[in-house]
C-alpha cells in the first residue's frame, strides 16, 4: 500500500502532531507501506529515508498561498494519483488541497485532527481556516479523532459513522523506564512549545510558591521553544526564581528520553491538548504526571488513577485563546499538585507504574498503527 502523509508541518519543526506523522510513518513503513510525506514546512528532501516533498509557499493559509497554489498543483495531483491512500493531518490548506484531488482522482482520503485547524478557539480569526476545515471534512472518507472532545467537535460537520476515535500513540520501547530514581534534586519539567496554549507561562509564575513549599531543593527544567521564550526568561528574573530554572530550548526525540530520564514530575499545564505526545512519553518512562484538567487530559490520566489533574480554568473544552496570567488561586491549585507529588514520594510512584502499564495495554504505536491501517481498507465513501 501507497501512503501519502500530508502535514502543514513537519521536522525539523517539532511538536506533538510533527512527532506523530514520524512515528506513524515509521511503523508504518514497518508493515509494508510505502510512505511519501508531503508538507509546508521547509528542509531536507528525506528523513529516516522516507521521500519529503516540501511545499514551503503554502505555509501562509492565505492569499500567499493561494496565489502558490498554481505553481505546485501539477506536482501534488502527480503525488496524490501515485499513492493509494491520502492521510491529511490537521484541517488546514495542505489537506483541503490533497484531500480535493483525493476525492477528483478517486484516491481514499483520510484527516487526522489534532486541534489545531479544527476547534473553534483556533480557527475564530481566521475565514481561510474555517474555509481549509469545511473543504478538508466535505473530502474525507474518514475522519480520525485524537480525542473524545476531538470527535465531539468533528461530528458536527461529518455523519458520525465518519469518525473514529484513534488517540496519539507513543513507542514504549523506546521510551523505557530507567532503573531507579532519578538522583536529586527534584527536577520538574516541561516539555512544550513554548506558545500560549500550552500553559508554560503558568508553571512559571507556580514556581515561586514550589519553591517556598518544598523541603528539598526543586530545579525547573523548560524543554522547548517558541515565542513566548523571551517573556519566559525575563519573568522568572522578575520572580527572582532564575537560579532554579533551566531553560533548554528545542531537542531532538533522543535528547527529549535523557530528560525525562532525569526527571521527577512532568507539567502539563494546557489551555488545549488532544492527547499529549509528550504526556504519553512522559508517562511510558514511568514519570508523575501533573496536568491541567482540559481536552484529552481527562481521558489520558483518568480520575487522578495515572497523573493528577488541575482544575486551571472555568472550563473543561479546550480553547487555543490561553489566558496570559491566571488567578492566584488557580496557580495556588498546581503548585499544590506539584509540591504534593514532590513531598509523597510513594504516591509519585504510584502513579508513575500505572502510567506505564496503561500506555503500555492502550498507546502503543504499533497498537496505534494497526487501527489507522484498518481505517485505510475500509471501503470509500461514494461520490
Amino acid at each position: 500500500m501507497k501512503v501519502l502523509l500530508a502535514q502543514e508541518t513537519f521536522l525539523p519543526k517539532l511538536g506533538g502532531a510533527e512527532v506523530h506523522v514520524w512515528q506513524l510513518s515509521r511503523v508504518l513503513r514497518s508493515r509494508g507501506c510505502e510512505i511519501t510525506i508531503a508538507t509546508a514546512t521547509p528542509g531536507e528532501t528525506q528523513h529516516d529515508g522516507i521521500p519529503v516533498y516540501r511545499f514551503p509557499l503554502l505555509r501562509s493559509q492565505g492569499p500567499k498561498a493561494i496565489a502558490a497554489l498554481p505553481i505546485y498543483l501539477p506536482r501534488l495531483a502527480t503525488l496524490v494519483a501515485s499513492h493509494d491512500v491520502i492521510h491529511g493531518h490537521y484541517t488546514a490548506l495542505l489537506s483541503a488541497v490533497v484531500g480535493t484531488l483525493a476525492r477528483i482522482l478517486g484516491r481514499r482520503f483520510v484527516v487526522t485532527l489534532h486541534g489545531y485547524g479544527t476547534l473553534e478557539s483556533s480557527v475564530r480569526a481566521s475565514p481561510w481556516l474555517r474555509m481549509w476545515r469545511r473543504l478538508a471534512f466535505r473530502a474525507a472518507d474518514t475522519v480520525i479523532a485524537t480525542s473524545p472532545e476531538i470527535a465531539d467537535v468533528a461530528r458536527n460537520f461529518v455523519q458520525p459513522s465518519r469518525v473514529v476515535f484513534i488517540p496519539n500513540g507513543v513507542d514504549t520501547t523506546q521510551f523505557a523506564p530507567t532503573h531507579g530514581d532519578p538522583p536529586p534534586p527534584v527536577r520538574v519539567v516541561s516539555i512544550r512549545r513554548l506558545v500560549p496554549k500550552n500553559g508554560v507561562q503558568y508553571l512559571v509564575d507556580a514556581i515561586p510558591q514550589v519553591l517556598a513549599g518544598s523541603p528539598v531543593p526543586v530545579e525547573f527544567w523548560i524543554v522547548g521553544d517558541g515565542p513566548l521564550r523571551d517573556r519566559l526568561v525575563e519573568r522568572a528574573r522578575g520572580l527572582g526564581v532564575e537560579h532554579a530554572v533551566r531553560f533548554l530550548g528545542s531537542l531532538e526525540n533522543r535528547q527529549v528520553r535523557e530528560v525525562l530520564a532525569r526527571a521527577h514530575i512532568v507539567v502539563f499545564p494546557s489551555s488545549a491538548e488532544s492527547i499529549s505526545i509528550a504526556a504519553l512519553e512522559a508517562m511510558s518512562m514511568r514519570k508523575a504526571v501533573v496536568a491541567s484538567s482540559v481536552g484529552g487530559f481527562p481521558e489520558l490520566l483518568g480520575n487522578d488513577e495515572r497523573g493528577l489533574l488541575v482544575p486551571l480554568f472555568d472550563r473543561v473544552a479546550s480553547d487555543y485563546q490561553a489566558p496570559p496570567h491566571l488567578p492566584p488561586e488557580r496557580l495556588r491549585a498546581l503548585a499544590d499538585a506539584i509540591l504534593r507529588l514532590i513531598t509523597d514520594e510513594e504516591l509519585a510512584r504510584t502513579l508513575g507504574r500505572r502510567a506505564r502499564a496503561y500506555v503500555q495495554e492502550q498507546m502503543d504505536w504499533r497498537m496505534i498503527a494497526t487501527r489507522v491501517m484498518e481505517v485505510y481498507a475500509a471501503p470509500q465513501r461514494p461520490s
